[in-house]
């Protein structure tokens, strides 16, 4: 065994080794990161189980999540601009000096940029992007989303973001996607008690105030823990109704073998209520991805029906022939099935044609979580509910997409040139509240 006490090494010879380890741990950084942006790229995540390259990190290299976030984040952009692994390797550049440029690199500036941070210090380098990036809002239009929502089976190779599970939903969804400053705290206090931190808007606090007033009568004044559960409980029993056609749990086991059949469809992707309801239950609302090792990917969000005969090759909506998948290991089995290349020209096909319809102003008339996402950022910034529904179409062609890259999306597709001038009234008004 390798012993630390050192007190045995003079002066001199201490200093030395701790430069040379210091010189070592920079060119293995450099090499790490190398090593994660490749086997992002590669989606090498997927068939260990995982939704996501940061749930691979924290699951199978141990990594804590903000290391995770940190490390992937900076192999993404330093796989764009290869520069920044040789600055890193010579001390140059260290990881939060990149997470503060990656925003800002593109193909034009990359090179002058690096060069003009290299040996600064933290202080020195926001005052240079302040110089060069000049902001007249205190508040982004797009954070990090920390939810597993985000995560998860998505795809996450944007080279600046990294979408990230909050402690909230890592306590159910096992760690699906990361975890960033922002976004809900939780923190355990006691044995199945958790503390709740978290800002909401005026809307949502009259909102509870309601609830209070309406169950007043059966809930303590004040327990806003059992109105918020309640309505959570509510919630999730819509979400999965709507969602999974799943039963209420006070069915009982015999309802689904009463339930009434479904419509017949023409469409030979259409699942009938019943059997969805069979195969959510009988999956427990989990992707049901398994590894070699035999370990089953723990993605509980953005869950789809994935027929394990394609349709495209004749495959049935039928229990046996569906299975539950989170979005990524959905699209990692059709890329197995019809090759990867295909894949991609038929997902740039989708895209152009979802550009095409916003083009033309034809909103996109099927539900979809990925643009329904964006609408509410485009309300917040005072876009007509009109608007802000044909924007956020475009954004039904890269459903896997961080929701940054989303609202992005809908921006380029709709032009810049729409917002309103009382938005940046109405975020300083949001900053001098919060202030």
């Amino acid at each position: 065994m390798k012993s630390y006490c050192l007190s045995h090494l003079s002066d001199p010879a201490l200093v030395r080794d701790l430069t040379a380890l210091v010189a070592r741990d920079r060119a293995t950084t450099a090499a790490l990161l190398a090593h994660l942006a490749e086997v992002d790229e590669r989606k090498l995540y997927l068939p260990d189980a995982h939704p996501s390259m940061y749930s691979w990190c924290v699951g199978v290299l141990g990594f804590s999540e903000e290391s995770a976030h940190k490390r992937i984040r900076v192999a993404r952009v330093a796989r764009r601009f290869p520069a920044i692994f040789q600055a890193i390797a010579d001390g140059s550049l260290n990881l939060s000096l990149v997470g503060l440029l990656a925003p800002y690199l593109t193909l034009e500036n990359a090179a002058e940029l690096i060069q003009a941070a290299r040996g600064r210090k933290r202080a020195e380098v926001e005052e240079l992007l302040a110089r060069r990036f000049p902001r007249s809002e205190s508040l982004p239009m797009v954070v990090a989303i920390t939810g597993a929502a985000a995560g998860p089976g998505e795809d996450q190779r944007s080279p600046g973001t990294v979408q990230v599970s909050t402690p909230l939903s890592g306590c159910h969804h096992g760690g699906q996607s990361g975890a960033a400053s922002e976004g809900p705290k939780v923190s355990p206090i006691a044995e199945e008690r958790y503390e709740l931190r978290l800002s909401v808007g005026k809307e949502t606090i009259e909102d509870l105030r309601r609830a209070q007033a309406l169950m007043s009568h059966t809930v303590p004044a004040g327990a806003v823990d059992q109105v918020i559960a309640l309505a959570l409980k509510s919630l999730v029993r819509d979400l999965e109704c709507r969602k999974f056609a799943a039963r209420s749990r006070s069915q009982g086991p015999t309802a689904l073998r009463h339930a009434t059949p479904s419509r017949a469809s023409d469409d030979p992707r259409h699942i009938p209520a019943a059997v969805k309801r069979a195969v959510w239950e009988r999956d427990l609302g989990r992707c049901t991805f398994v590894s070699e090792r035999g370990e089953r990917c723990p993605a509980h969000s953005r869950l789809e029906f994935d027929h394990a005969d394609p349709v495209a090759r004749g495959g049935l909506a039928t229990v046996g022939n569906l299975r539950l998948r989170c979005r990524a290991h959905n699209q990692y089995a059709a890329e197995r099935m019809f090759g990867a290349e295909f894949m991609k020209e038929k997902r740039e096909r989708a895209q152009g044609a979802a550009r095409g319809r916003v083009a033309e102003g034809v909103p996109a008339t099927k539900v979809n979580p990925a643009v329904e996402e964006v609408i509410p950022w485009l309300r917040q910034l005072g876009w007509r509910a009109d608007e802000s529904r044909i924007a956020a179409a475009a954004c039904a062609a890269i459903p896997d997409a961080p929701l940054e890259e989303r609202v992005r999306l809908a921006l380029a597709c709709a032009g810049r040139n729409r917002f309103p001038r009382a938005f940046p009234a109405r975020a300083e008004a949001r900053c001098e509240a919060r202030a």
